[in-house]
């Protein structure tokens, strides 16, 4: 992923300001064959051990919400990419009920 540095905002990439929060993150210092194999599994393969750095991690909720915004694939705020797809969905569902209730 490309970074935009501190204050410069071409509307294109994530400001760093805005990824500062990965800082933080539990996953942060694995190597990148263990990060590959635990958050970007192939089809089938178990998510267990990559939510349990997921549910330790104190920016859980900033990293689902990135994931939500910007369509990340793999394991992200200890979802699968199939979680992501219904919590969209159940959000927009929710948005529209907000607009048009239903009696």
């Amino acid at each position: 992923m490309r970074v935009v540095p501190l204050g410069v905002d071409v509307g294109l990439f994530p400001l760093e300001s805005e990824l500062a929060w990965q800082r933080e993150a539990e996953c942060r210092g694995l190597g990148a064959t263990e990060s590959r194999a635990l958050f970007f599994p192939t089809r089938g393969e178990s998510v267990d051990e990559a939510r349990a750095i997921c549910e330790r991690c104190p920016v859980i909720d900033e990293c689902l919400d990135f994931a939500l915004k910007n369509g990340c694939v793999g394991v992200w705020g200890g979802t699968t990419e199939r979680q992501r797809r219904r919590l969209r969905r159940d959000r927009r569902i929710n948005a529209r009920e907000l607009v048009h209730p239903i009696a």
